[in-house]
């Protein structure tokens, strides 16, 4: 793609991009699509994981298309998950479109993005090189409408991505982690310092493109779930961490074979899931995590 061909968001992009190499749909480039930037450590979190879980359902449903940079960690997440849930997802690479050079497993995913979304690259056959990503993340704020960050250290590509992002005028949103964790230092500094706004939900982004979400339902218990609070205290303290059986046995102060009957229950019915030993909560409720 010659520069007279690029869309008009990334003729703004400084310094200019002469050309792009293109593989997928190139209509999502279209100037009426909303795009969201999604940017994030390569060491990527548990929690970090869990975020993009709840709010990749709704940011899909509301028809927003997700960018990054296919890059480990939350950059390959993100275009995983908008993938899973019918999304359009466009990839920039830091690397050649054509480098042959990639994993199976990153070569797999880049085919999988091309066939179903857009993968782009300034460059054909080049290699990776320390000065390729930044480079690669001007283009990524230049097409985003916002960029959010969902965990960062202070000194990280996604930071400056948020440079990037602030100099083409762009809004940049983030999300708040824990003070004792190293890759959500650069998110808790952009929002204490006021240079993003905090992001709580799926519905503070959307609220920020000027988008309604469809009301999500009330989740019904039926058969043995109506019989005591567990499934309703098990849901709120899942909300907060994933938790092993015996953590919740202790918590909740009742026998494990009550307890388990329960969380069988829940499972079979995609309240909660068990992962790496944990329980977390399960696809229906992030999905319906957020309030209407």
């Amino acid at each position: 793609m010659e520069r007279k061909e690029m869309p008009a968001r990334f003729l703004a992009v400084m310094p200019p991009i002469k050309e792009l190499w293109w593989e997928g749909n190139r209509g999502l480039l279209a100037d009426t699509n909303k795009y969201l930037a999604i940017v994030g450590s390569r060491r990527m979190t548990d929690y970090g994981r869990r975020v993009l879980e709840m709010i990749m359902p709704d940011l899909v449903r509301a028809g927003l298309i997700i960018v990054s940079g296919m890059m480990y960690g939350v950059d390959q997440e993100a275009h995983k998950l908008c993938l899973k849930y019918g999304g359009k997802t466009i990839a920039v690479l830091g690397w050649g479109i054509e480098w042959p050079g990639l994993t199976r497993e990153d070569r797999e995913l880049q085919e999988k993005i091309a066939k179903e979304g857009l993968v782009i690259s300034e460059w054909e056959k080049k290699k990776p090189e320390l000065w390729t990503f930044p480079a690669r993340n001007r283009i990524v704020a230049g097409l985003a409408d916002s960029v959010l960050v969902t965990e960062a250290a202070l000194k990280s590509g996604s930071m400056v991505t948020v440079t990037w992002a602030q100099k083409f005028g762009k809004s940049v949103l983030a999300i708040p982690g824990p003070i004792t964790s190293k890759v959500s230092a650069g998110t808790n500094q952009l929002i204490a310092a006021g240079r993003a706004k905090m992001v709580l939900s799926a519905e503070d982004i959307l609220c920020s493109y000027g988008l309604q979400r469809t009301p999500t339902q009330l989740v019904m218990f039926t058969g043995a779930e109506r019989t005591n609070n567990f499934p309703h205290r098990i849901l709120e303290l899942l909300e907060n961490e994933p938790l092993t059986t015996d953590e919740m046995v202790r918590i909740l102060c009742d026998k494990v074979e009550k307890i388990n009957v329960v969380l069988t229950e829940m499972n079979l019915s995609e309240l909660i899931e068990e992962r790496n030993g944990k329980w977390e909560l399960g696809v229906k409720m992030r999905q319906d995590a957020c309030p209407s």
